[in-house]
């Protein structure tokens, strides 16, 4: 019943904010001109056939699809989830080729690093994930704090922090951490 109640006060948020929104039309033209400009400007600075050039595409593309279309119905919100798949793919793939000769310590920090930027994008990307609050995205938030407490104390450790600290710091910064990607209520 928790679930229900949240879903249905999120789709009375969007029903209130629809007389705001741009018609789909208007949404959909402005996303396309400027993912022409930004494909202009890496064609003009010649990185578009590079790794990086792709992954700043990709990662533009995400940082502006939610902010420009909000239209929300099951099509664009499936948009979003594949923008945040490949997004995630590419960046940790570019991360992983260029960390081939990293030390391990370097290696907790990208997974740190790719945990907390991987959900901030997600929730970034499908609102619906930062808001709602259920038993699935709730277990999920757990198993992500989990990973994050593992990678944090194998980072303190292979930095050859005190255990003892390394076990405080870890479950401090792991409640910062599942605090902060926990849904909460945007009302």
């Amino acid at each position: 019943m928790g679930g229900e109640t949240e879903e249905l006060k999120f789709e009375l948020l969007e029903a209130i904010e629809d007389a705001y929104r741009m018609p789909k039309s208007v949404q959909i033209f402005l996303f396309v001109m400027l993912e022409i400009i930004m494909f202009a400007v890496l064609y003009h600075l010649q990185v578009i056939l590079q790794p990086y050039g792709f992954v700043a595409f990709l990662l533009f593309t995400g940082l502006i699809y939610p902010m420009v279309i909000k239209v929300r119905n099951f099509i664009t919100e499936m948009i979003a989830v594949v923008l945040y798949g490949a997004i995630i793919f590419s960046v940790g793939w570019y991360v992983w080729e260029m960390a081939q000769t990293a030390k391990p310590e370097e290696i907790w920090m990208i997974v740190i690093f790719l945990l907390v930027f991987g959900v901030e994008l997600f929730h970034h990307m499908y609102e619906k994930a930062r808001t709602v609050k259920t038993p699935s995205i709730i277990i999920a938030d757990l198993v992500l704090a989990g990973i994050f407490a593992f990678a944090t104390f194998m980072l303190l450790q292979a930095i050859k922090i005190d255990i003892v600290w390394s076990i405080l710091v870890t479950i401090g910064a792991t409640v910062i951490y599942a605090y902060a990607i926990l849904p909460e209520k945007p009302y």
